[in-house]
């Protein structure tokens, strides 16, 4: 069984965010950056939604897209506190 275009689109935007966040929060020692607090969606994380779009999930819309990310910022609402618990 494929992954759905919605879900290729999840799998790459959250890894590439994923790496971005870690590579900016932390340093090569696993140490966390000062300046590392709450980040808001930058013009790289904004690219990379359109270059996921252009080459990997051509038929999702931008109606799409806003929906997924209400989807993810509710899921990271309610899965927060294990999220925390295993970054312990």
């Amino acid at each position: 069984m494929s992954l759905t275009e919605r879900e290729r689109f999840i799998h790459h935007f959250i890894t590439l965010s994923t790496l971005r966040i870690i590579g900016s929060r932390y340093n090569k020692e696993g140490e966390q950056l000062e300046d590392s607090e709450k980040m808001s969606i930058t013009a790289e994380e904004q690219n990379d939604i359109k270059v996921i779009l252009s080459t990997r999930c051509r038929n999702l819309t931008n109606e799409d897209v806003k929906e997924i990310f209400e989807d993810l910022s509710e899921e990271a609402l309610l899965g927060g506190s294990v999220i925390n618990d295993l970054m312990k």
